[in-house]
């Protein structure tokens, strides 16, 4: 499907919208509501997005690299896929992320301001430092963090015994 096909979206669907062999995001004009999932699979800049306010399933930008230009929904109801970013500097999270958040290749979390709380899992598998890492308030499943050396995941622990228990070392995919 080509770009001007979809100048003509409704202002509202309320299933899926699957546009995962998308590049960019030059004239493309989504609707201000999805009901189901957005799957933006291929996006590799946030130049020239627009993502609806509000998504309730998924929001796949799982090849999107950078994360200027990057302006969130205020509602995800379910997971949100970020695995290609490797930093959140600026980028503002909806208060609550209804399923997973996956920032498997986010390497700062220098300027990330996370939500207040993630539904599911919260994957930070290349953040190999808790400097500037502000942890959500709630987190309903595990935080994996593979690349985080023992020194400071036993530093994250002290500082949020809450979470203690659900922080794991290990490998997200396997």
């Amino acid at each position: 499907m080509s770009i001007d096909a979809l100048e003509n979206l409704p202002k509202e669907i309320s299933g899926d919208l699957n546009l995962e062999n998308i590049t960019t995001a030059d004239g493309l004009r989504l609707p201000q509501k999805v009901g189901g999932s957005l799957y933006l699979n291929s996006l590799v800049t946030a130049e020239g997005l627009v993502l609806p306010e509000a998504i309730g399933g998924r929001l796949d930008l799982r090849s999107l690299e950078n994360e200027s230009g990057l302006k969130l929904p205020t509602s995800i109801g379910e997971n949100l896929d970020l695995r290609s970013l490797k930093t959140a500097k600026g980028v503002v999270f909806p208060k609550v992320i209804g399923g997973n958040l996956g920032l498997l290749s986010l390497i700062s979390a220098e300027g990330s301001q996370f939500p207040q709380a993630v539904g599911a899992i919260l994957g930070l598998g290349s953040l190999q430092t808790i400097q500037g890492l502000e942890l959500p308030a709630t987190i309903e499943g595990s935080l994996f963090l593979n690349a985080l050396p023992d020194t400071e995941l036993e530093k994250l622990r002290k500082k949020y015994p809450q979470h203690a228990e659900k922080i794991i070392s290990a490998d997200i995919n396997s």
